[in-house]
C-alpha cells in the first residue's frame, strides 16, 4: 500500500502522506511509512494528512520522532479527526492546519493489562512513563506558551475533544482553513475507523455523539463532551474544570433508530463471536453466559476464556469407559503446516500423495487463500473473533504484516506454506517444459562456488613386463582437465496484496508454473548457446586452448552435407579413432573406440533425419536391403534430439554426441545436484508492489568435458 504521493510545486519537492486509519497493526505502521519515504531523495516538504482515532502508542511515538528528525520541513493537516496518539503525530508539524470541521482529542494513555498484580503494576508504570516522557513533553513543546502544565493535565484527564477553534486557541494548531472537501464530514469520521472491528478498542470515555452516529458505535457510558463551536476570538482563557464542563453544547441531530438497529446488529455479532471462540477452546457453561450477559467485548472475553481453558485443562480427566487414545509424533504446529501444504497444493491443481490427500480430507484444512490466512493468523495468536470478522482487505493487510515480521526468522506459517505450494507448482512447470538438453547432457553435483575441475579420460600407460623379483614401475595419468564455476541465475515474483484480497489461488499458481518452465527454457538456451559458441565452433578448451570443434580435434566438418548414411559414417569413424591423452610421453596413442549415441539439430532437419533413421534399411543405397546401421536395431543406433532453440543458431548444422557413460561431453554443473529452481521468500522492497516476494533461483554452469565425444557438421 502506497502511503504517499509526490508533488512538485514551484521547484519544491513535496511528499504528501496519508496517515488514515488505525496507527499500527493493520493500517499505518511506522516501519512501512519510514521505508517508503526514506527511499525518496531530496524531499523539501513532508505534508502529512491525518484522519485517525489513534492506535498503538509506540507506533505513533516512532512516527512522531521520525517526522521531527527528518531533514524536510513537516506540515501536518487534520482531514477530519486526530485523536489519541494521532494527536501526537499532528504536533510533529511546524505548520499544523485544521479545517473548520476538524477535531483533535487528547487524553491519558490507555492500555489493556493481563496478568497478576505485579504485571499490572509494571504496565501502569509503563503508561506513566509514556505519559510523562513522551506525550506531555510533546504537548508542552507545542502549546506550552498558551497552556500551563496544570491546564494540559486537565485536558488529558478529561479526554478533551477540541474543535478547530479550540485547537487554534490552545496552540495545538497553527492554521485554520475552510473545509472545501465535497465528502461529508460524517463519512470522513467513519473512514477514520475503517478496518477497526470493535470501536470500543479505543476505550474512549467522552466520544461526541456526532462521531458515535458516524461510526455506528454505542458507548456503554456517555456524558456531555467539552466542545465549543464559537469563533476563536470569543473564547475565554481556560481557567479550570468548571468552565470547561459548563460550556453549552450544540445538540447534534441523531438518527436514533439507525443507531438502535446498528447496536442490535453489533450485539448479535458480539454474542456469535464469543460463543464461537468458546467452542473453539472447549469452554462452556456459566463462564460463557456471564461474559455475554456482562456486556464483554470479544477482546475482553478472550483472556477470560483462555484462563477458563487453562483451569479446565488442569483438572484430572474423568474415568474413561474405553482406553484413551494417545497420539505421538509430529507436534501440532508441524502437523498444521504439513496438512495445509497438502490441501493448498490440491487447491492449486497439483497432484499429491494419495495417502496424504486422504488424511487431509478428514481434517478441516484450509483450501483457499483466505482460509489459509485466517488459520495462520489464529495460529499466530490473533483473536479468533477479530480474524473471523476481518474483511478481505484487512485480512490481507494483517497477514502481510505478520508475514513481514516472520520472514527474517523463517517461522511464518503463511510464507512457508505459500512457498511450498508455489514450489510444487514451480517444479511441475519446470518438469512440463518442452526442452531437450536433459536427454543427452550429464548433471554433475558441485558443493560450492569454487572452480570445479573435470579431469579427462586418459591413458594410464602401457603395461610393462615385470621381470621376476623386480618392482612395478610407477605409472601416471594425464593432468588434462576442464574448469568452470557455477553461477547463480534467477528472477523474483511477487505475491501481491491484490492477489491475497482476490483469493484467486489458480491465478496465483499460474505465475510460478510459467516461471518454472521459463527456468528450464533458460537452462536449455544456456547449454545450446555454449555448445554453438559465438562463431559456431563452441567454447575454447582448457586442455589445448583450441575451440571445441576444430580440425585439430578431427571433429569438425565445414562443407555441405545433410545427415545421411555417408556423412554419419564419416562422423562415426572420426569419433571411433579419437585417442586419449597420454599419461607419459613414452605412452603410445590409445584409440578410445567411441561411437555416437545422439544426433542433435534444429527443426529444419527433423524430417530428413526421421526418414533416414525410421527404416532399418538404407533408403539411399543402391541395394534396397542394405541395412541402416544408425536406425533402431542397428549396431550404433542414434537417438534423434530436435531442438527449436538450436534452430535459431543454425538451420543446417548437426551434432553427434557419445553417450555420457563412455565419455563426458557436455555436462551441467549444478550446486548440490539441484537442476530445478528453488524458491525463497522475502519482504517486498520499497518501490515494489506490496506483498511477499519469492525469489526463484538456481546455481549451475555448462562445461565441455571432452571434445573427443562430440562431432559437428556445419551442413553448408
Amino acid at each position: 500500500m502506497d502511503l504517499f504521493s509526490i508533488k512538485n510545486v514551484e521547484n519544491e519537492k513535496r511528499v504528501v502522506l496519508n496517515i488514515h486509519g488505525f496507527i499500527g497493526m493493520w493500517d499505518v505502521t511506522a516501519q512501512e511509512l519510514m521505508n517508503q519515504i526514506n527511499a525518496i531523495e531530496n524531499v523539501d516538504v513532508i505534508e502529512a494528512h491525518i484522519n485517525s482515532y489513534g492506535g498503538e502508542v509506540f507506533e505513533g511515538v516512532a512516527i512522531y520522532n521520525w517526522l521531527k528528525a527528518h531533514g524536510a520541513r513537516v506540515e501536518t493537516v487534520v482531514d477530519s479527526v486526530a485523536a489519541s496518539i494521532a494527536s501526537l503525530i499532528f504536533l510533529a508539524g511546524e505548520k499544523r492546519t485544521v479545517y473548520d470541521t476538524s477535531m483533535v482529542m487528547v487524553h491519558m494513555p490507555t492500555g489493556v493489562s493481563i496478568g497478576d498484580a505485579n504485571q499490572m503494576r509494571k504496565d501502569a508504570e509503563t503508561l506513566d512513563k509514556i505519559d510523562e516522557a513522551t506525550l506531555r513533553r510533546a504537548y508542552r513543546s507545542a502549546v506550552g506558551d498558551k497552556l500551563s502544565d496544570d491546564e494540559i493535565d486537565e485536558l488529558m484527564k478529561n479526554e478533551t475533544w477540541l474543535d478547530s477553534d479550540e485547537a487554534i486557541e490552545y496552540g495545538f494548531a497553527t492554521d485554520r482553513v475552510e473545509d472545501s472537501n465535497e465528502e461529508p464530514v460524517e463519512a470522513r469520521f467513519k473512514n477514520a475507523a475503517e478496518g477497526v472491528e470493535d470501536f470500543g478498542v479505543f476505550q474512549f470515555k467522552s466520544l461526541p455523539e456526532t462521531i458515535c452516529a458516524a461510526v455506528g458505535y454505542k458507548p456503554k457510558m456517555t456524558r456531555e463532551v467539552p466542545i465549543n463551536t464559537a469563533p476563536a476570538k470569543e473564547q475565554k482563557p481556560l481557567t479550570g474544570e468548571s468552565e470547561m464542563e459548563n460550556r453549552e453544547q450544540p445538540q447534534a441531530q441523531v438518527d436514533t433508530e439507525a443507531i438502535r438497529n446498528e447496536a442490535a446488529k453489533a450485539e448479535r455479532k458480539r454474542i456469535e463471536l464469543i460463543r464461537a471462540s468458546a467452542d473453539a477452546m472447549g469452554v462452556s457453561g456459566d463462564v460463557v453466559e456471564n461474559l455475554i450477559s456482562g456486556g464483554k467485548t470479544v477482546d475482553e472475553a478472550l483472556p477470560e476464556l483462555t484462563a477458563a481453558k487453562k483451569v479446565k485443562d488442569s483438572l484430572p480427566e474423568a474415568p474413561q469407559a474405553v482406553e484413551p487414545r494417545i497420539e505421538m509424533g509430529v507436534d501440532e504446529h508441524e502437523k498444521f503446516q504439513d496438512m495445509a501444504k497438502v490441501s493448498m497444493a490440491q487447491a492449486a491443481g497439483i497432484k499429491v500423495d494419495p495417502k496424504a490427500a486422504a488424511d487431509v480430507a478428514k481434517e478441516d484444512a484450509p483450501r483457499s487463500l483466505h482460509s489459509l490466512m485466517r488459520a495462520c493468523l489464529i495460529k499466530n495468536g490473533e483473536s479468533v473473533g477479530k480474524v473471523m470478522n476481518m474483511n478481505a482487505t484487512d485480512l490481507a493487510r494483517k497477514s502481510l504484516r505478520v508475514a513481514r515480521n516472520a520472514i527474517s526468522t523463517g517461522t511464518g506459517d503463511l510464507t512457508n506454506i505459500l512457498a511450498d505450494t508455489l514450489n510444487r507448482v514451480l517444479g511441475e512447470g519446470y518438469a512440463n517444459a518442452q526442452t531437450t538438453w536433459a536427454s543427452w547432457v550429464k548433471v554433475i553435483p558441485v558443493r560450492d562456488f569454487k572452480a570445479f575441475d573435470l579431469p579427462k579420460v586418459s591413458v594410464f600407460g602401457d603395461m610393462d613386463v615385470i621381470p621376476e623379483g623386480k618392482p612395478f614401475n610407477l605409472g601416471s595419468l594425464s593432468d588434462k582437465k576442464e574448469t568452470e564455476t557455477v553461477k547463480v541465475r534467477g528472477r523474483s515474483m511477487n505475491v501481491s496484496m491484490q492477489a491475497l484480497v482476490n483469493d484467486d489461488l489458480g491465478a496465483l499458481a499460474r505465475i510460478p508454473s510459467m516461471m518454472g518452465a521459463a527456468y528450464n527454457f533458460s537452462q536449455n538456451k544456456v547449454i545450446y548457446d555454449y555448445l554453438y559458441g559465438s562463431t559456431g565452433v563452441g567454447p575454447t578448451m582448457n586442455e589445448d586452448s583450441v575451440a571445441l570443434f576444430n580440425s585439430a580435434h578431427t571433429n569438425y566438418e565445414t562443407g555441405a552435407g545433410a545427415p545421411s548414411t555417408t556423412t554419419l559414417s564419416v562422423g562415426r569413424k572420426k569419433m571411433r579413432n579419437q585417442t586419449a591423452p597420454k599419461g607419459e610421453g613414452k605412452d603410445t596413442a590409445q584409440p578410445l573406440n567411441l561411437f555416437p549415441s545422439y544426433i542433435i539439430h534444429g527443426t529444419s532437419l527433423e524430417t530428413t533425419t526421421e526418414q533416414l533413421l525410421g527404416s532399418q534399411y538404407d533408403t539411399a543405397g543402391t541395394n534396397s536391403i542394405t541395412l541402416q546401421p544408425f536406425a533402431q536395431g542397428g549396431r550404433t543406433p542414434l537417438q534423434i534430439v530436435v531442438d527449436a532453440y538450436l534452430e535459431t543458431l543454425t538451420t543446417t548444422g548437426w551434432y553427434l554426441a557419445a553417450n555420457q557413460s563412455q565419455i563426458e561431453t557436455i555436462v551441467l554443473l549444478a550446486l548440490d545436484g539441484q537442476v530445478a529452481p528453488t524458491i525463497r521468500s522475502e519482504d517486498s522492497r520499497v518501490g515494489e508492489a506490496l506483498g511477499i516476494n519469492y525469489d526463484v533461483y538456481g546455481a549451475y554452469a555448462p562445461l565441455a568435458g571432452d571434445y573427443r565425444g562430440l562431432y559437428f557438421h556445419k551442413g553448408a
